[in-house]
């Protein structure tokens, strides 16, 4: 008996220092992130740095309406932001001949790209149609030339859905960068919030069974899933 009460003891010692492990080794992957992006949350009530460009608004139209709101009047789905207090509403309108027509985008933010290194944006989404989206990071060399660094395209939902993108090393240190949403697919609303750049792979965030997916493998799974597969 007192032979079995000590392996059990072991066994439940070894489980406890396991499970320790883990939970340490989330926490230091999460501390090491640090969000290049500033205001991805939107919680100073501004839209900043993100704007409307494109074909439209190039030709004198909007293009899309930005709101900064706190909750989400009038979704499918009515809910608080999913991060802080407050999230972006953009407006699609109509009128795009192409995706490009509509971008939501930053002009040179963040601009601390550096060599070699790989980056990770990130952001919340959700809409009540299937909105389509094309997201691009690329960055300008000294001879005016803009590569891009990484592409995807991939349909929201009416949950709000974490969507990220990984680049390769860059080859170059940009002399200015661009990430863009190319939203011209057609008219529609969508929230957005969360918004991340970092330096190295992707970090699902944790928000407690929201879904996580990788537009570039087609992947979704949930963050239980996922959260001790680092």
């Amino acid at each position: 008996m007192m032979r079995v009460l000590k392996n059990t003891d072991l066994i439940i010692g070894s489980m406890v220092v396991l499970v320790a492990g883990l939970l340490s080794s989330n926490m230091a992957i999460a501390e090491e992130i640090e969000n290049l992006m500033d205001n991805g949350g939107f919680e100073n009530g501004a839209h900043a740095p993100w704007q409307i460009g494109g074909g439209i608004r190039d030709g004198g139209g909007v293009g899309a309406t930005l709101e900064i709101v706190d909750k989400l009047k009038g979704a499918e789905v009515d809910e608080d932001a999913i991060e802080g207090k407050l999230c972006l509403l953009v407006g699609v309108e109509d009128g795009a001949s192409s995706a490009g027509d509509v971008q939501f985008m930053t002009a040179n933010h963040p601009s601390t790209y550096e060599k070699d290194e790989i980056y990770t944006f990130s952001a919340f989404i959700k809409s009540d149609d299937d909105m389509r989206f094309h997201l691009t990071i690329s960055g300008g060399s000294e001879d005016g030339f803009q590569p891009s660094y990484k592409s995807e395209t991939f349909t929201t939902t009416n949950e709000w859905t974490e969507y990220h993108l990984t680049t390769d090393p860059m080859p170059i240190k940009p002399q200015a960068t661009r990430a863009k949403f190319f939203v011209g697919y057609g008219p529609g609303d969508f929230w957005i919030d969360d918004i991340k750049v970092y330096i190295g792979e992707y970090v699902p965030a944790e928000t407690g069974g929201r879904i996580a997916v990788d537009p570039g493998k087609g992947l979704t799974t949930t963050w239980g899933s996922i959260k001790f597969s680092r």
